[in-house]
């Protein structure tokens, strides 16, 4: 019995051993070598790979001491060419973590002053005029829509407010910064996370974000030939999308709004990409197959075979909602005059019907008008709470409350000319909370009204 019981401790300290012995390294494509570099942070070891898969250690180097405080076991980086001659960024998935390493002096040092927080995992992050930055992510349980850029001056990240809304999550899809034209483009993220089923809801609308105005604007509906819903790795090498099938290989242009294909079944299962001027550099799952790509002869090859997305006709849809809604509304009116017992209690006020719902919720939100500076809003659950949402499931109560705020606007709009009404933002103090708010334009009216 003292015999088994001393296996099983062997057995468990060398796992445990193994645990802790787990390498853990920062990786990049060196540009002057078109091979992957890669620093063991533990044994100090600088390694180059020969061929696929195979590393050799050319050497060693040295780290700061507060490289290693809170980095996990197992983490995953990115890595950013910086301007300083012969340096590297990286950044450690989930965290804040900025690194440098100096090539020159084989010198590894940390530059932030932030902390683990677990919220931006999957993040698109990117260099823009030598600055870092990083849009949305996931953690908690929740997608995140907050822009920031790294401060090298305080050492921290800090927001971006923009002039607009943009797309609800950053999440795999297309996501990429163009230096052509100053914009990040978006498109295809995950929008719910699906926890009951397991079933992702993915947006089918490309975004771009205009540095210069810091103003978002949605392109149009991406092309549904697309793979978008089913193959989630595309690669961004500064100017294309590069989305993979086992018989195809997609070259998107979000610029001049080009879709291209390149038949060839040899790209298949492509992971990991790389780009070092003209050569675009892919390893397979297993990291031990690598295949070098010229781009000029894919673009060479390619067939040009549709748009990227479809434009908006945003003054037509205008029209075209405006009058079905004219029609809707003429329906309903006549409906209720003609059967009121049939339908829903509606309020009459000079004229102007709301149902009892939309009553409730205007009160509501001139309560909170009249409470005081601090609470001019009203929040995402007293909206359930009026539309008694509360036993549905997440989908279904954003579905109905889109829609219900949707048609009032709508009806706000007809009476009183005032476009959104009711809007929408996020919580200054923590930008995962939806808020909503009377404008000022239809304050008066509404108060005096109701």
């Amino acid at each position: 019995m003292k015999k088994k019981y001393l296996i099983f401790i062997i057995y468990f300290l060398l796992i445990l051993n193994s645990a802790k012995s787990q390498n853990r390294y920062f990786e990049w494509m060196n540009p002057k070598t078109h091979s992957r570099d890669r620093i063991d942070v533990d044994s100090k070891t600088y390694f180059r790979e020969k061929q696929a898969g195979i590393w050799n250690s050319i050497g060693t180097f040295t780290l700061d001491s507060n490289v290693l405080d809170d980095l996990p076991q197992k983490f995953s980086s990115q890595f950013f060419y910086s301007s300083k001659q012969d340096s590297i960024l990286f950044t450690v998935a989930g965290t804040g973590k900025v690194y440098q390493f100096d090539q020159a002096k084989k010198l590894l040092t940390r530059l932030d002053k932030t902390y683990s927080k677990g919220y931006n995992y999957n993040a698109p992050q990117f260099v823009r005029n030598d600055t870092l930055y990083n849009f949305g992510g996931y953690g908690f349980w929740s997608y995140s829509k907050v822009l920031t850029y790294y401060d090298q001056t305080n050492q921290e990240w800090q927001n971006i407010r923009t002039e607009n809304f943009g797309p609800e999550s950053f999440s795999e899809g297309y996501q990429g910064y163009a230096k052509q034209n100053d914009t990040f483009y978006s498109g295809a993220s995950e929008i719910e996370l699906g926890l009951k089923k397991f079933n992702r809801v993915i947006s089918d609308r490309l975004y771009a974000f205009d540095f210069k105005s810091l103003k978002w604007t949605e392109l149009g509906e991406i092309n549904s030939l697309l793979p978008f819903k089913s193959v989630r790795i595309v690669y961004w090498d500064g100017a294309h999308f590069i989305q993979m099938l086992p018989d195809k290989m997609y070259i998107i242009d979000p610029i001049k709004n080009e879709v291209s294909v390149v038949a060839n079944p040899k790209y298949f299962h492509l992971k990991s990409f790389y780009t070092v001027g003209d050569s675009i550099f892919s390893y397979w799952e297993n990291q031990k197959t690598q295949v070098k790509l010229s781009k000029k002869a894919l673009l060479k090859e390619a067939k040009y075979i549709g748009k990227f997305y479809e434009d908006i006709n945003y003054t037509l849809y205008g029209y075209l909602v405006a009058g079905l809604f004219l029609i809707g509304l003429g329906a309903v009116t006549y409906l209720r005059f003609k059967k009121p017992q049939q339908h829903s209690p509606t309020i009459v006020k000079n004229g102007h019907h709301f149902g009892l719902l939309e009553h409730m919720l205007l009160k509501k939100l001139i309560e909170a008008e009249a409470d005081g500076q601090a609470t001019k809003f009203i929040s995402v659950i007293q909206i359930n709470e009026i539309l008694k949402l509360e036993e549905k499931t997440p989908e279904n109560q954003r579905r109905i409350r889109t829609k219900f705020l949707n048609n009032l606007n709508m009806k706000l709009l007809l009476y009183f000319q005032v476009q959104d009404a009711i809007e929408r933002f996020q919580f200054e103090e923590d930008k995962r909370l939806t808020l909503y708010r009377l404008k000022d334009e239809v304050k008066p009216v509404l108060i005096a009204l109701l």
